[in-house]
């Protein structure tokens, strides 16, 4: 499966949702989130919705525009998701390989927009749902 494709991230859903390991450590996770993925292969910014409610991942929509993207400029509507990450498509992909561990991700060009005291206090299970996605094989 291609990584950030449709049928790899149904995969992550289906997987996460199944896992009861992953469930316990997320069940404090009840978030709308976006993840803007930039200059990915193709020539197309990638925008993945994530509806989760108390570690389980209800759905995950995808979009797709040419990059540049006015994604990049629209500011996250902030009454509706918790936070935006953007990074490129290799710092994802690195992520994805565990090449680094997500704290050191903002050195690597992922930013992170949203009110940082509430995101803060959901670090922990937005670090395990994104070590979770990693087990999920793909190809780049």
């Amino acid at each position: 499966m291609k990584y950030l494709s449709k049928e790899w991230l149904e995969a992550v859903r289906e997987k996460a949702n199944a896992d009861t390991g992953y469930l316990k450590k997320t069940r404090g996770l009840t978030v709308m989130f976006q993840l803007l993925t930039t200059d990915v292969p193709g020539g197309v910014d990638k925008l993945s919705t994530w509806n989760v409610e108390r570690g389980k991942i209800k759905s995950i929509t995808l979009e797709e525009k040419p990059a540049p993207s006015d994604w990049r400029t629209t500011p996250v509507d902030l009454s509706k998701y918790l936070l935006r990450g953007t990074a490129p498509y290799q710092t994802f992909c690195a992520l994805h390989r565990k090449e680094f561990p997500f704290v050191q991700a903002m050195t690597k060009g992922f930013k992170v927009d949203g009110d940082m005291m509430k995101i803060t206090s959901k670090v922990a299970e937005f670090v395990h749902l994104l070590e979770f996605q990693a087990n999920v094989p793909a190809e780049y």
